[in-house]
């Protein structure tokens, strides 16, 4: 599932933050169900830790990293340390958002970045398995019950959908993703309840096989009882017209 709305920041750039609920996590189960709460990614109030890991990936990152960066654990991926790096204009600043670990088969991680993040303790795990990509790599260092957030996306297109490909790998493990427009995640089949502001953009894509027997509420366009694939029916530019929709599959 894809979310994208009005995204509220003093800076009038985009501010994203990890959905949370009562329970201050991303998703809660209930019965059978599962609530996501979409709703502090639109707004600045923000008290709470986003996640347990926070994942950089070698791709276009948001503004807002400083509002992101209170979690337990920062992983970068080769190429996503290059984009921390880049992100700041002096050695002062990056130097208060050190990852704790950089890992991937480092063919994109410059010089100079490594040098400096090994210089504040950044550890450095070289993972030499070309069958992978630096996100797996990443993600097979994390914890599987870690609520892990990834940063970055809106780059080259077969990156994207590789890197929509681990989250289907990764189905059962709580993840979400970040990019400067859209927060992502996959929905197991069952009942799930989405909380998210009115007139959100909402797109709902089936992942690796048809998605059959889909029936939601609240959205402006509703499905029924629907299959959902690839050559057929996609719900891909869908909004919200209440406070909370459902998806069913």
């Amino acid at each position: 599932l894809g979310c994208r709305g009005r995204w509220i920041s003093n800076s009038h750039t985009p501010t994203h933050r990890i959905s949370l609920n009562q329970s201050r996590r991303p998703y809660s189960h209930a019965r059978s169900e599962t609530i996501w709460d979409c709703n502090p990614f639109f707004t600045d109030e923000h008290t709470t830790p986003i996640a347990d890991t926070l994942l950089i990936i070698n791709a276009v990152l948001p503004k807002s990293i400083p509002k992101l960066w209170n979690v337990s654990q920062i992983i970068c991926a080769d190429g996503g340390a290059n984009r921390l790096f880049d992100a700041f204009d002096s050695d002062e600043v990056r130097s208060k958002y050190i990852p704790h670990i950089i890992a991937g088969d480092l063919d994109s991680l410059r010089k100079d970045v490594q040098s400096f993040y090994e210089s504040k303790g950044t550890k450095v795990i070289h993972i030499s398995d070309q069958d992978s990509t630096d996100l797996d790599k990443c993600l097979s260092l994390v914890n599987s019950k870690d609520r892990t957030l990834i940063l970055g996306g809106g780059g080259n297109l077969t990156q994207e959908l590789s890197n929509i490909g681990s989250l289907f790998s990764n189905l059962a493990r709580p993840i979400q993703m970040l990019t400067p427009t859209n927060l992502l995640f996959a929905l197991q089949p069952g009942f799930h309840r989405i909380r998210c502001p009115m007139n959100s953009k909402v797109g709902l894509l089936p992942i690796g096989h048809p998605c059959k027997n889909v029936t939601t509420t609240g959205l402006r366009w509703n499905l029924n009882n629907s299959v959902l694939e690839f050559g057929g029916l996609l719900s891909t530019s869908n909004e919200a017209s209440a406070e909370e929709c459902t998806v069913d599959t």
